[in-house]
């Protein structure tokens, strides 16, 4: 169970493109990231690494609680994302993860680790082949849901009612205290005047439903009925968007890019935030099986912008290791990192320019005609050359030009007929929670 999460972390890279000399920075909310990963290590900026705000120190990775995990986890993890890449398995290998996945205590220390790692896999695929970045983190504390049953309550109500009650005050509590902490990290963005920040977290329909069903067992010792977990599961995200939509809304200098989700669901009928916010200065990322399918993972609507690569993706990992993760939280800092790129083309460009020629410049897709609002795919080199031609030209008229001259990315029309052969044994990185419970 996903309990444990959204200690937040920034780090700030300056991308410099290869064709200008130019570095721009772009934040990156997420875990605690090994800053001494052999990729990442060089962009760290040595006079201010960041701040730890959970422990009030500068430590920004838990080193020893990594000492936990054996060759088993990375294993399991790497094999559950090369699966939905279409890795044959032998038959020893099926065997071994059906034995593993029958270990509750395994699968709960594989989801511990894959929280750890997120970051550090998040940090390396934003910043990607780009040589010229910087790195800066600061850590937050995690958002606690809790009940206090001993407050005063309204008397002569229905139980039922009372228990409902309960549980909205709780979440009200818990969504005021993430927006505190949700306005202290933008502020610090802005202070820093970030105009790329990378958001692969926050808290999709089925993850709210089991926040709500955590709560009724701890604190009434029962399960909600259908109608209290809806009731409760609709008011927690209804009051989460609000909040952020006024948070992140007044941050106009900055463009924020989301991961989807994972529930392979429609966002606008199952809501997700901070994916749902659909502001000028937000972009909403699926998830794609390289260039040629949406990940059957990914959450998708009208509300959703864009879609990127996030199958079977090798990035960094603890201790110098490459790992394989899929997710939404894989895709989005793809995007991400073309936007840090395209900003470096032109750093005159404001979010919501930004936001304009990422989804102007996409390669159209029949898959995603429906599925995403661009019906598109980043295309890197693209928006970046967009970027480049609106230094002399009119943005549009940049966009149109780069649209002509560009053309689509190619498809590996090998991986693009894999298709996986055991999907009980794939495994996708959980979209980082915002809140612990």
């Amino acid at each position: 169970m996903r309990n444990k999460i959204f200690c937040t972390l920034f780090l700030l890279i300056a991308f410099q493109s290869t064709w200008a000399q130019t570095q721009t920075m772009m934040g990156i909310i997420d875990s605690g990231v090994d800053v001494t990963n052999k990729m990442l290590a060089p962009h760290v900026r040595v006079d201010a690494p960041g701040w730890n705000f959970i422990d009030g120190n500068d430590q920004l990775f838990d080193y020893a609680s990594l000492k936990r995990f054996n060759e088993n986890h990375y294993t399991f993890i790497n094999l559950g994302a090369e699966v939905q890449g279409g890795k044959t398995l032998t038959e020893a290998e099926m065997a071994w993860i059906k034995e593993k996945r029958s270990s509750e205590q395994f699968m709960k220390e594989v989801e511990e680790l894959a929280t750890m790692i997120h970051g550090t896999h998040v940090a390396g695929i934003a910043i990607g082949k780009i040589s010229a970045n910087t790195i800066m983190a600061l850590k937050v504390v995690p958002t606690k849901v809790s009940i206090n049953k001993d407050i005063p309550t309204p008397s002569n109500i229905n139980s039922n009612f009372l228990y409902v009650w309960l549980t909205k005050l709780a979440l009200k509590l818990a969504v005021y205290a993430n927006s505190k902490n949700e306005q202290a990290f933008i502020r610090y963005i802005h202070n820093q005047k970030i105009t790329v920040a990378n958001a692969s977290f926050g808290i999709g329909y089925q993850s709210a439903q089991e926040v709500i069903k955590t709560i009724f067992k701890k604190a009434f010792r029962r399960n909600p009925s259908e109608r209290e977990l809806t009731t409760c599961t609709d008011y927690l995200l209804d009051k989460v968007l609000k909040a952020q939509k006024k948070t992140y809304g007044k941050s106009t200098d900055t463009l924020f890019i989301f991961a989807a989700g994972n529930d392979g669901s429609n966002n606008d009928l199952l809501p997700a935030a901070p994916a749902n916010l659909g502001l000028e200065n937000t972009l909403s990322v699926a998830a794609t099986f390289g260039r040629s399918s949406l990940a059957k993972f990914s959450n998708y609507g009208k509300l959703v912008d864009v879609g990127a690569p996030g199958v079977n993706i090798p990035s960094t990992g603890p201790g110098d290791r490459t790992v394989r993760m899929s997710g939404t939280s894989m895709a989005a800092p793809y995007v991400s990192g073309v936007a840090g790129e395209t900003l470096a083309m032109n750093p005159s460009l404001t979010a919501r320019q930004l936001k304009s020629i990422i989804l102007k410049t996409v390669d159209v897709k029949d898959f995603l005609k429906d599925k995403v609002a661009s019906s598109g795919i980043v295309n890197r080199a693209r928006a970046v050359f967009a970027a480049k031609l609106s230094n002399d030209l009119p943005l549009e008229d940049a966009i149109i030009r780069a649209n002509q001259e560009i053309a689509d990315e190619s498809i590996d029309k090998d991986k693009a007929l894999l298709k996986s052969k055991y999907p009980m044994f794939e495994y996708v990185v959980p979209l980082q929670s915002m809140f612990q419970y």
